[in-house]
């Protein structure tokens, strides 16, 4: 049944990491079924997220949402004070733009939820590398190595700080709303014995 899920359409292109696979996945759905408004919105995404490194042809590629997240982690640590929110909301919008959130947009419903998918796949893929890389988990230098709980409350406070403090520090939950849904239902996805770490963190900020 796994096997038979992601070969179908979308899921197929959904559950793929490399950027590369995922275009020729996309191009071949393109040939096959011309004229779908949902996959010119997939192409668009695809290439406002995937860059090429440089000049030079070499096929590497910078994916723009990690890039992004990581913006977007900066501004949640950098933004105290009046003029701080003000600053960081509007460096907010441009990475957001820089993200396709308004090409999206553009789509009405079914745009946001090829949106939500798009950051769905940012985040899971996210999720993974923080997991699995050994430099993400250690603390004291790199000397020490965080046990998994650690790892995933690190991941936790991560997604607290991207999909609800700055949100809510900035003005923009409406704005972020997909991003909110989409990074907050991946974690509990990819950790489903681990959802009160990321529930607790958030009911903690409403209070």
């Amino acid at each position: 049944m796994e096997g038979t899920t992601q070969n179908t359409w979308p899921e197929s292109y959904y559950s793929e990491k490399d950027p590369g696979l995922r275009r020729i996945l996309l191009e071949e759905e393109i040939q096959q079924h011309p004229g779908v408004l949902e996959n010119e919105l997939r192409q668009k995404l695809w290439e406002i997220r995937y860059v090429s490194r440089d000049k030079k042809s070499t096929g590497q590629q910078v994916d723009n949402y990690i890039g992004g997240w990581m913006e977007m982690l900066y501004l949640s640590r950098n933004n105290g004070g009046i003029f701080g929110f003000r600053y960081a909301a509007k460096e907010l919008r441009k990475t957001i733009k820089k993200m396709g959130f308004s090409v999206a947009e553009e789509y009405g419903e079914a745009g946001r939820e090829i949106l939500y998918r798009e950051i769905y796949h940012l985040c899971s893929f996210y999720y993974h590398l923080c997991a699995t890389d050994k430099g993400y988990g250690t603390k004291l230098m790199g000397i020490m190595s965080m046990k998994d709980e650690d790892i995933t409350m690190k991941i936790a406070k991560e997604v607290l700080q991207n999909a609800y403090r700055l949100p809510m520090n900035t003005g923009l939950v409406q704005e972020m709303e997909v991003f909110t849904k989409a990074a907050t239902q991946a974690f509990y996805d990819y950790f489903p014995r681990e959802k009160d770490k990321l529930d607790s963190q958030v009911e903690k900020l409403r209070k």
